[in-house]
């Protein structure tokens, strides 16, 4: 069975080199560096053992990621994205469909936490809800999507980050489209009781 020493003598690096690409430290790797050891690492059927790294760190090569239901296609796409770009620094992804009950979202952190995971996506969720607070003070990084973040004492003073699109300047591309396409009368139609926010 191949381990990390085969797996540079074969692809020509040190054994550092490779412990940082199995370690996902490749920002500063050429690209050609790269794809030379992950070709070695499937030449030599290599397998980095994930347990043992697990116990020597107390964290797992794994990224949860919190949906409310993967059937929604805007989450199907998000999932595929973050996989993606998981799967290139040698992480994998655990899903979790919430179905906006705050019991599953309590037991997906329960299980993320238990298998090593320190860091999760929450998508369309409020990560200042309680139970994500506590999480968060207890050393889970968490990332906010589609759910802009105002300061608030509800995150108890903790870092939390959000990332969202901007929907005015989406909303001002989808109306330039349909003004160039032709269309003269416009509705834009929300959810009763929601309205965009007044802007200058």
């Amino acid at each position: 069975m191949a381990n990390i020493r085969d797996v540079a003598k074969h692809a020509g690096v040190s054994v550092s080199t490779v412990s940082n690409v199995l370690n996902g430290r490749t920002d500063q790797m050429r690209e050609e560096t790269l794809a030379r050891i992950q070709q070695s690492m499937q030449t030599l059927n290599y397998f980095p053992n994930r347990v043992a790294q697990q116990l020597k760190t107390g964290q797992a090569k794994m990224i949860g990621l919190l949906v409310p239901s993967i059937v929604n296609p805007s989450f199907a796409s998000l999932v595929r994205e973050v996989d993606l770009a998981a799967k290139k620094r040698f992480y994998r992804v655990l899903i979790g469909n919430t179905y906006r009950q705050i019991e599953e979202e309590e037991a997906f952190l329960e299980d993320m936490f238990a298998h090593g995971v320190r860091g999760i996506i929450v998508a369309a969720g409020d990560i200042e809800k309680p139970h994500f607070v506590r999480a968060a003070s207890q050393g889970m990084i968490m990332v906010n999507y589609d759910s802009r973040m105002p300061a608030s004492a509800g995150s108890g003073g903790l870092a939390l980050d959000s990332v969202s699109m901007d929907n005015v300047e989406a909303g001002r591309l989808a109306t330039e489209h349909l003004i160039e396409r032709g269309c003269r009368h416009l509705t834009f139609a929300t959810v009763a009781g929601m309205f965009p926010e007044s802007r200058p």
